[in-house]
């Protein structure tokens, strides 16, 4: 196995069409990365890995909203918590309430705030990694002791965020905005997928992902396919053991995503 980070070339085109890579994120997430993929000379397909159903309001969640303004801090996980969030708070609040600090993971996800006048810090850029472990070690999160912190994200998940912060003494509360639900496909639908289009790299963004798409992935046909993740700790997963390659992206967004298919294009498939 390959872990790899690599350089940020994801501008530079491709040299062959042998890349074929398969993309397993949600469908509106997935569009963008496939488009890029194509326009730089590779293939590629989308059979998402997970379904995002938002969360039905209820009277638990209106609370939260209408508390926004005893936060100190707000931490978005994902694009789907930022435009969900964004429109609960958007129904209750005609003004931004002010002195909050927001924190976004990912560079999306910051976009999704900025295009809102919403400024946000995001570790990807502060940190060069964009997950919760570079969002805990920004400075301005280590003393937190008296603090409220909410954390917009979706059901389940890691509680790496809301534990840490709590040991450092802040109060923390966690609002689920969406649940995020394995697909119900017929049981070869990925390996038919890639048998017939002889795809050779799968993109996995994060752990969730790549448990499902190796749920209906054959053992043979994972041999056979480079796996790129976001990060190591996605890296070490078991079922990350069964590829040839495995590549580690610097985060799971779409430059960082298509630099790692630059570097399997150098060094070639064989």
């Amino acid at each position: 196995m390959m872990n790899s980070r690599e350089p940020d070339n994801s501008r530079e085109p491709f040299n062959s069409r042998e890349i074929r890579v398969l993309v397993t994120r949600p469908e509106e997430q997935a569009k963008p990365l496939v488009a890029m993929i194509q326009s730089q000379g590779a293939m590629a397909w989308s059979l998402p890995m997970i379904h995002i159903q938002p969360v039905t309001e209820n009277q638990a969640l209106r609370d939260r909203i209408l508390q926004l303004d005893q936060y100190r801090k707000v931490i978005v996980i994902s694009q789907n918590a930022a435009r969900l969030g964004l429109q609960h708070i958007e129904n209750y609040w005609p003004q931004m309430p002010v002195k909050i600090d927001w924190y976004a993971v990912g560079s999306k996800t910051r976009q999704w705030l900025n295009n809102n006048d919403i400024e946000a810090v995001c570790p990807e850029i502060e940190k060069k990694s964009a997950d919760s472990e570079a969002l805990l070690q920004l400075e301005s999160l280590q003393q937190v002791s008296g603090e409220k912190i909410l954390i917009l994200k979706g059901k389940g998940g890691r509680a790496l965020l809301e534990t840490t912060l709590k040991n450092r003494g802040a109060e923390v509360d966690c609002l689920a905005l969406y649940e995020r639900q394995k697909p119900d496909y017929p049981q070869d639908c990925l390996n038919r997928l890639i048998k017939d289009h002889g795809i050779n790299v799968i993109l996995t963004s994060s752990g969730e992902l790549l448990a499902n798409t190796a749920d209906y992935l054959a053992p043979a046909l994972s041999r056979e396919c480079c796996l790129v993740v976001p990060s190591e700790r996605v890296a070490r997963m078991p079922e990350a053991q069964a590829f040839k390659r495995v590549y580690i992206a610097r985060g799971a967004n779409n430059q960082a995503m298509v630099s790692v298919l630059n570097r399997i294009n150098s060094e070639g498939l064989t």
